[in-house]
């Protein structure tokens, strides 16, 4: 179990914690003990002497309290944030089509998550104090009057029993509630994304308002107040059931057992101070349950703590071969888990030659993106092998999709401008790509760091290109990339640019729509509902009146079988 792992790993400080905590509680019954035998006896005629030493026991319980709270302050605070280390680091690990469509999860984890999950552990010495002060309590108690201990017991037995039980049956309302938070950060994440289109259109504000946000959050509403409804009303009864046993202990200790006023009285004191710990156990039972939803939650959406945990000396992956020469997808294939349908792309057949440059064709949802994620690795195959020469490239290998460099559809600009080993990028070298990509005047560098992100689409494209061109990978993947771009600078993307990408030996894969240029290819390659239509040379002759393609539209009227 998760939480096991981390409580063995700060098992020193919460050892120091608890025992510091059960001599508190000894020195607080102690104290408790003391008072009682005052009150009843009254004080002697040195009573000084009392002073001095009910200030003594005060000092003691004060140190030995203060430096648990200390010790308790320091854990805290490392253990949460290496738990928001070890979730962010998992977050960066986890494979892509895990979190695809689910990146509100990350805002969820990450906050909410973790502010359940901590008192789990900050629980555990606090939990040890009061269980150790009712144990104590309830000893000295038994040497009051064993009688009247036995009849507490019996009573306080009963709300133990019942909220043990509710935290037990409580889990299905618990997951239902985090569950309905994790949708309710998706609308909220929508909120941000969407800001611009409702802004626009105030009846597709009101729709989202009305018809998505409010019920979420109606819903969410719901579980909340079933699960806090129980625990309340459980936390109320057993407060009232707690007093109303010690009312139970006094009129039996007069009518049944005889005992004399002082002993009730003693017994009475230290009753009541025995609830208290008891109640705390109880109500901690809530955030046990929420925190134990949050651990649930965390596995539901595909993270493994374990596996960080217990990966000191993580294997070493084998290296990809650095004179390979082919990239061949040998009857691969990716399903969408998602799709009723079982769309995807594939079974698809095709050999990509190191330096050449490819452009991948197709109409919109023929599966040319997806294709491109399961040649770089990012997607798992459903079926089929990709290799590299001859050798099956396993997936999740770091050394092969790091022979990549991108510019996805949906690609993301990071501040900083890297090289391909993770350092700073010189500033010279990038003010000179700045300048080759018409950037230099939006937008300066300072120690590998730009000033901003917030360009149009086409500019911020460039910005993704010069961070390819920092990385200077062998493989360059382009989704798209000329769509956004001015007439002028389309053109010298595709006569310029990719031109001297090739002569300095990048392998080429291109997505695009631009079929005036598609004669600069080596190869085309076309898509139709995820499978290879057309897979040749760009000036192929591919019919039997030997007519040349020279564009897009002649490759849509042809009707040929899939080619290797």
């Amino acid at each position: 179990m998760l939480m096991a792992q981390y409580l063995k790993q700060y098992f020193r400080p919460l050892l120091v914690t608890a025992t510091l905590s059960c001599i508190g509680a000894m020195l607080t019954i102690g104290l408790l003990a003391y008072i009682n035998r005052l009150a009843t006896e009254g004080l002697p005629q040195a009573h000084w002497n009392c002073l001095a030493v009910g200030l003594g026991w005060f000092v003691a319980l004060c140190l030995v309290n203060g430096i648990a709270q200390i010790i308790l302050a320091q854990l805290g605070s490392e253990f949460v944030a290496q738990l928001r280390k070890d979730l962010s680091k998992e977050f960066i690990r986890v494979e892509y089509h895990k979190l695809a469509n689910h990146k509100s999860s990350i805002f969820g984890v990450l906050i909410e998550d973790i502010n359940r999950i901590g008192p789990l552990v900050l629980l555990a010495p606090h939990l040890a104090y009061n269980i150790a002060l009712a144990l104590v309590c309830g000893i000295y108690l038994l040497t009051l009057s064993s009688p009247l201990f036995l009849t507490l017991i019996a009573g306080l037995s009963l709300p133990l029993g019942l909220s043990f039980f509710l935290v037990k049956s409580s889990r299905v309302q618990f997951d239902a509630m985090r569950r309905s938070e994790e949708a309710l950060f998706e609308h909220f994440r929508t909120i941000a994304d969407g800001k611009k289109e409702m802004l626009l259109s105030q009846a597709r504000a009101e729709h989202f308002h009305k018809v998505l946000l409010q019920p979420a959050i109606a819903q969410a509403q719901t579980f909340m107040r079933q699960v806090h409804l129980r625990w309340n009303i459980n936390e109320a009864w057993t407060s009232a059931a707690s007093y109303a046993i010690v009312f139970i202990v006094v009129y039996l200790g007069y009518a049944a057992f005889a005992l004399p006023s002082d002993v009730i009285v003693r017994f009475v004191i230290g009753a009541l101070f025995m609830v208290g710990p008891l109640i705390f156990v109880i109500h901690a039972g809530q955030p046990v349950g929420v925190g134990l939803s949050s651990l649930r939650h965390i596995k539901r959406v595909g993270l493994d703590l374990r596996s960080e945990l217990a990966a000191a000396n993580p294997f070493a992956e084998p290296q990809v071969n650095i004179d390979w020469q082919f990239i061949h997808a040998r009857d691969l294939s990716y399903r969408y888990p998602e799709s009723e349908m079982g769309q995807g792309v594939g079974p698809v057949n095709l050999s990509i030659c190191r330096g050449e440059m490819v452009f991948i064709v197709g109409s919109n949802g023929s599966g040319k993106s997806t294709l491109m994620h399961l040649l770089c690795g990012l997607l798992p195959p459903s079926s089929g092998r990709l290799c590299l020469d001859e050798d099956t490239v396993p997936y999740g290998s770091s050394a092969y999709r790091e022979r990549f460099s991108s510019v996805f559809g949906d690609f993301f600009l990071f501040s900083h401008v890297l090289d391909s080993k993770g350092n700073v990028l010189p500033d010279i070298r990038t003010r000179a790509l700045l300048r080759d990509l018409k950037l230099e005047k939006q937008l300066h560098v300072e120690h590998g760091k730009l000033s901003h992100t917030n360009l149009s689409t086409g500019q911020r494209k460039r910005l993704a290109l010069l961070q390819c061109y920092a990385e200077d990978r062998e493989i360059c993947l382009f989704d798209e990339w000329a769509a956004d771009q001015d007439p002028r600078f389309r053109e010298h993307f595709y006569l310029t640019l990719l031109p001297q990408l090739k002569q300095q030996g990048k392998t080429l894969i291109v997505i695009s729509h631009d079929d005036r240029y598609f004669h600069l290819a080596d190869r085309l390659v076309k898509l139709e509902d995820g499978h290879i239509v057309f897979n040749a040379v760009a000036n192929a002759q591919i019919d039997s009146n030997d007519a040349p393609m020279p564009n897009m539209s002649a490759v849509n009227n042809l009707a040929v079988g899939s080619l290797a």
